[in-house]
């Protein structure tokens, strides 16, 4: 559902808590702790509207 929403692929890697392959995994430290919460805040969203 994050793709189909737009999510950027390394955003939502970090929401399901994929592990980054080689030398990206060692240097790229970011967390994208903004952009998660952004795109949990509109994935929630999301599934209330679907719910109701």
């Amino acid at each position: 559902m994050l793709g189909a929403m737009g999510c950027a692929n390394e955003v939502a890697e970090e929401i399901i808590g994929h592990i980054k392959p080689g030398i990206v995994g060692v240097y790229n430290l970011y967390t994208y702790d903004a952009e998660k919460r952004e795109r949990l805040t509109k994935l929630a969203a999301r599934l209330e509207e679907l719910a109701f």
